[in-house]
């Protein structure tokens, strides 16, 4: 069984993984760990630059803390204020260690 490490342990972003990975991969099991780890960005993201470094750092952070992982995923939520309106939005990135 592959394992799917999300670099977060808010229950909301975790089953938001499973449910992508129910979607992406419907006849696979998959083992989700959830850990803690950085994003390195201001607790609210404020831009889609600021946004997407945040869910590449912890992506990248999670990796680099944890062995045997076979999908790292970052999720990042950040907060956008063009005027007149503001809105927010959310940015995942995932990596997948190379099989040499």
């Amino acid at each position: 069984m592959e394992k799917v490490i999300i670099a977060s342990k808010n229950p909301v972003k975790i089953q938001a993984t499973k449910n992508g990975f129910a979607k992406m991969f419907p006849s696979q099991k998959f083992e989700f760990v959830g850990i803690t780890a950085s994003s390195n960005v201001a607790d609210q993201p404020l831009s889609n630059e600021e946004t997407f470094r945040g869910a590449k750092n912890r992506t990248d952070n999670a990796s680099g803390e944890v062995k045997g992982g076979d999908f790292f995923i970052g999720i990042e939520g950040g907060n956008q204020s063009p005027r007149p309106r503001s809105y927010q939005g959310g940015i995942i990135p995932s990596s997948r260690p190379s099989r040499d």
